[in-house]
């Protein structure tokens, strides 16, 4: 708890200190009694999760079981990891070649491994798409170079600013060097830092108002972020509006079930096949859900019955939830739907025989002896 607590602290440092800026020029009574409902309304939102997490984990904010955070930081390190998640951005035809070029002899001279599991997240690959648009990782490399060419055009010019834009322009930067050096990349940290770009927008908004561009430049400007936006739209590769050699081939008057398995294609159809067990014979099946099984094509089966006892029991769980019921073990289960590929499964001492192999599930029949 105090781990997460101090991380916390240094990501909203920036903005504490923004927010003790604008109650310090506007300090009463009043203003401290309004600004306390902010945190009330926090807590009362996400009392019932916190609960939860603590029944679980003992933590209120969860114990994650994925190793997000960096180890063995140092200077060199750090500045790798912002290189990277800066070059998460820069993931343009032709451009992405030279980013990955970068980065790759940046890791050779500071003679660091580009894929280390120590600073990339479950030692994930380090490489640009030519066009990263997908929803995870689409970047966002206008408002990018918006931000470092105005701003180094500001230095130069010697722009005069407000205490308050300056605090602005910090918050920004601090934010992004903390999240890069404290946490391991990821490819969707162009995702996750999106809070961090609306801030940037700001500030490149007032280093516009700064300078003295014409209407007909601004405009453009603008024309052409509306542009790009919309084509990131009507493009996403997993939802996209127009389908093309650019996108999957998800249509929008395909399924849901079609569409939720747009990243891959065709995975409904062993859903189909396993729902027919679970609607034959309920509560005998027994699901090994593991992880990536977008097990959530399960569910429409699952709650199909109001009648609890006809639910497929989940089997063999490894994460946190298992505390729940540590003691699950079912002698009525007959068959066992399973991501894994095996001749066979052993559960509550009894064997299972794979008797069906579809693209990504496997199918089990309890054995007669």
């Amino acid at each position: 708890v105090l781990f997460f607590m101090i991380l916390n602290i240094f990501l909203l440092l920036p903005v504490f200190i923004f927010g003790v800026f604008i109650v310090y020029k506007n300090i009463t009574f009043k203003t401290i009694l309004k600004l306390s409902i902010i945190p009330i309304i926090i807590l009362l939102v996400n009392f019932g999760f916190y609960f939860r997490n603590y029944q679980l984990s003992g933590d209120p904010l969860g114990k994650n079981e994925d190793n997000l955070f960096a180890k063995n930081i140092t200077i060199k390190s750090s500045f790798l990891t912002i290189s990277k998640n800066i070059g998460n951005h820069l993931s343009l035809p032709y451009l992405n070649n030279i980013t990955n070029q970068l980065i790759e002899k940046e890791h050779l001279i500071l003679n660091e491994k580009i894929n280390d599991p120590d600073h990339n997240f479950n030692g994930l690959r380090f490489k640009l798409e030519s066009w990263q648009h997908h929803e995870d990782t689409v970047s966002n490399f206008i408002v990018l170079i918006l931000f470092i060419t105005l701003s180094i055009i500001s230095l130069i010019k010697k722009i005069r600013f407000s205490a308050l834009e300056k605090t602005l322009f910090l918050i920004c930067i601090s934010n992004f060097l903390l999240f890069s050096v404290l946490l391991k990349w990821q490819p969707w940290h162009t995702r996750l830092l999106a809070p961090n770009f609306f801030l940037m927008i700001i500030w490149i908004g007032i280093l516009f108002s700064k300078f003295s561009f014409s209407k007909l430049i601004i405009t453009s400007f603008s024309f052409v972020l509306i542009l790009y936006g919309l084509l990131i739209i009507a493009l996403n590769p997993t939802r996209p509006f127009y389908t093309c050699n650019l996108t999957t081939k998800i249509k929008l008057t395909d399924t849901r079930d079609e569409k939720y398995c747009a990243n891959y294609l065709g995975l409904e159809k062993d859903y189909y096949e396993a729902n027919k067990i679970i609607k034959q014979y309920k509560n005998k099946v027994g699901l090994e859900i593991g992880s990536d099984m977008w097990d959530y094509l399960f569910y429409k089966a699952i709650y199909i019955n109001t009648n609890q006892n006809n639910y497929p029991k989940v089997i063999n769980i490894n994460n946190l939830t298992k505390s729940i019921n540590p003691n699950n073990k079912s002698k009525k289960i007959d068959f066992i739907i399973s991501n894994k590929n095996q001749n066979s499964i052993i559960y509550n001492h009894s064997d299972f025989i794979k008797i069906k192999s579809l693209k990504s599930l496997f199918i089990y029949k309890k054995t007669t002896k």
